[in-house]
């Protein structure tokens, strides 16, 4: 899914491998709450 398609930040948190990584729930545009997905930080801001 691409940036532009998001309408709300419903969580943030910092999942752990070899770093800490920020990712975001997002509820998309014409979606459902229950159709959130979670993205990475970067991946939003790209």
């Amino acid at each position: 899914m691409r940036p532009h398609g998001a309408i709300s930040i419903l969580a943030r948190d910092v999942r752990l491998g070899s770093r800490s990584i920020l990712v975001i729930k997002v509820q998309w545009r014409h979606r459902p709450v229950k159709e959130a997905t979670w993205e990475t930080e970067h991946e939003m801001r790209v």
